[in-house]
């Protein structure tokens, strides 16, 4: 497919000169304006442009001009995640979960601005790296709707939807509807285990696929309605998801010694979840505020393994997980400070059934109760947010019980140096939990040696995190430098067990610390104003990890560059990335280096684009491992040939009349919960 990179980057050539004859026409008019984004405390308020918006279809585009710091965004893929892996990212609209549809329907004229923080206050809950806050006028009259597609045109995969939304009155009604489909087949891994027998001997395995194939195919649909007026939004959404995943496999040649042999792994999947969401915000007199928010959900999970690595292996499970989550926040603007306190309270049921060669039944009873409370204001010139938050966890499996009751203060301080230098402290400490399948107390096998073990006495995890970042900024210029220490204490670490008939089984245990260093530093520079802009992330980054019985060090430097051009109707667009590196436990990875190119057309309520993916780069390594456990070393390899000149056309139109709008507009989000169901893959 070089044909089509060649062709894309002359595009390039051609359009790039067109930058200096259009600033030197109508916009040579000097034109005062604010700076495009603000440093509050904890938060840095951006504020897009017209182009920018313009050149938009939806939410995810903006967001990939605006080039947040520490967020990936790909557009033809939905997806927005942490480029560091800090943790997830909590995407809201007027301070609500926000759903896919909701980004792809959202009116990108009445973005007023986003809110963007890597330090995420109390309300956002654990596990959260970076909050987003889309702020919107909401529209109280009219109708709109529209539809996206995206087609891959090297590959088979495609990603559609459509959705409507109409006003009378205080009501409103919508309805979503998204199909997405991805056939991949380019995958390729390899990789070279040794394994230290009990006699003191190594046995060494090369794995290499021969074929392997992942299909997924997911349907969407929503309906919603809101009732609003200037003081209060109630809404309510019901959604059903279909996934299946049929016929995933993997076929190996499996090198020990001299001899050679074929293994073959496969597998079938299929879920659903119906949702329920309930949300209601009231705003009082004398500057006070409640929001409410409901979310019930069924998760039903039927899956199929199989693999003969060793001798056939294979197991059938069956999960279902019932959830229910309610949260109320309440919000009083006093003059010296703004208080604001919340209640969140989930209970989850999983019940998984395994039959066959992994015989087993997991039934586990999750509840929570968090509580918190903050204050932010002002003291002479310096912002500070100060808070403390409870949570009372329930848990049991079996004969496993546990309860426990978890801290979380958090301090962050702003103070401006001078107008345009501004210095930010943030202190937080927390406990969590770890993740569902962890704590799962069955046993799978992975391969001829290898099992996969839960561990359902897991205790919670402290951490410990200090930032201290200097921020400069002018109106075509924003940056900033930071340290960041990460103190993870009796955190949940991979151990490796070898057992006398020489299998070594794999599991989590509290062990002793992971602690992150790094130095980071983020600059944007509006080279021509509205027109041309450069974005650079750099970070210096070091993991130490302390298990039981090992220590390991790591050091890496992470980069990524973002140059966007918006020329008229025409926006390019090209972001270059050295994939993130990382040490967790006795496992060191980094992920390839990767490329990504846009031209994108917009007209009226039209907009086309194109994405190139990988260019000039036929097998881009995805990414690779190394273990460095005593027992168990070796290395692996992902590369995918489909992500290689990998090439998508995207096509967006939107419609709407009689739309005027309030300063008001709250979205909300069917709550997705993990079906739990631990897997050996």
């Amino acid at each position: 497919m070089k044909h089509f990179s060649i062709i894309f980057l002359l595009s390039l050539g051609i359009v790039f000169p067109s930058i200096a004859q259009e600033d030197n026409g109508k916009e040579s008019v000097a034109i005062v304006r604010g700076q495009r984004i603000v440093q509050k405390n904890g938060e840095q308020w951006f504020y897009p442009t017209n182009k920018e918006k313009d050149a938009s279809s939806d939410a995810y585009m903006l967001l990939k001009f605006l080039n947040l710091p520490g967020i990936r965004v790909i557009p033809q893929n939905r997806s927005i995640s942490a480029a560091d892996n800090r943790g997830s990212v909590d995407i809201r609209i007027n301070n609500v979960p926000s759903t896919m549809n909701d980004m792809l329907a959202l009116d990108i004229k009445a973005v007023v601005r986003i809110e963007y923080s890597d330090t995420p206050g109390l309300k956002y809950g654990e596990n959260v790296g970076y909050a987003i806050n889309i702020v919107t006028k909401r529209a109280v009259s009219g109708y709109s709707g529209g539809t996206n597609l995206t087609h891959a045109l090297t590959t088979r995969k495609f990603w559609d939807n459509v959705y409507g939304r109409i006003n009378v009155g205080k009501s409103e009604w919508g309805a979503d509807v998204s199909a997405n489909y991805n056939d991949e087949r380019g995958v390729h891994s390899s990789s070279t285990t040794n394994y230290l027998f009990n006699d003191g001997s190594i046995h060494s395995i090369n794995r290499e696929s021969m074929g392997i194939r992942h299909r997924t195919t997911t349907q969407m649909s929503r309906l919603l309605y809101t009732l609003s007026d200037s003081s209060y939004v109630l809404q309510t959404s019901l959604s059903y998801v279909s996934d299946l995943r049929p016929n995933h496999y993997k076929q190996n040649s499996i090198i020990r010694g001299i001899s050679t042999e074929g293994t073959h792994y496969e597998s079938n999947k299929r879920s659903r979840q119906p949702t329920l969401n309930l949300y209601y915000s009231k705003d009082f007199r004398r500057h006070q505020s409640i929001t409410a928010n409901t979310s019930i959900s069924h998760i039903h999970t039927t899956s199929d393994s199989y693999q003969d690595e060793g001798g056939p292996y294979a197991y059938h499970v069956i999960g279902n997980v019932w959830s229910l989550q309610t949260e109320i926040n309440y919000e009083n603007r006093l003059k010296p400070f703004v208080f604001s306190a919340g209640v969140n309270y989930t209970q989850n049921y999983t019940g998984n059934r395994y039959t066959g060669d992994a015989l087993g039944i997991s039934d586990q009873r999750h509840s929570s109760q968090r509580i918190f409370s903050q204050i932010a204001g002002k003291i002479w010139r310096m912002q500070y947010t100060a808070g403390l938050e409870c949570n009372f966890r329930y848990y049991h499996q079996g004969i496993y019980k546990q309860q426990n009751c978890t801290l979380r203060p958090r301090l962050s301080l702003l103070y401006p140096i001078s107008e345009s230098l501004k210095l930010n402290y943030v202190f937080q400490y927390d406990e969590r939990m770890s993740q569902i399948a962890q704590v799962n107390n069955v046993t799978l096998r992975a391969n001829a040696y290898e099992m996969t073990k839960g561990n359902p006495n897991l205790k919670p995890v402290h951490r410990t995190e200090n930032t201290l970042r200097l921020t400069y900024s002018i109106p075509r210029f924003y940056a900033w430098i930071e340290g960041f220490v990460r103190l993870n204490n009796k955190c949940n670490m991979t151990s490796v067990a070898r057992t006398d008939d020489n299998i070594f089984i794999t599991s989590q245990y509290n062990q002793r610390h992971i602690n992150v260093f790094a130095l980071g530093q983020y600059a944007k520079y509006d080279i021509i104003r509205d027109k041309l802009s450069i974005t650079g992330v750099l970070s210096l980054m070091n993991d130490d990890n302390k298990g039981f019985d090992y220590h390991h060090n790591y050091t890496a430097f992470i980069g990524d560059i973002m140059i966007d051009a918006h020329l008229g109707h025409w926006t390019l667009s090209a972001n270059a990335s050295s994939g993130y590196r990382w040490l967790e436990g006795e496992k060191k990875a980094h992920e390839g280096f990767s490329m990504q190119l846009m031209a994108s057309y917009h007209k009226g309520p039209f907009h086309i684009s194109l994405h190139c993916q990988n260019p000039f780069r036929a097998h881009p390594e995805i990414f690779h491992t190394r273990n460095l456990n005593r027992y168990v070393t070796g290395t692996s390899r992902y590369s995918n040939s489909d992500q290689g000149n990998y090439y998508s056309l995207s096509f967006a139109w939107r419609f709407s009349h009689g739309r005027k709008y309030r300063d008001v507009n709250q979205k909300i989000q069917a709550e997705k919960v993990a079906a739990g169901i631990l897997t050996s893959q």
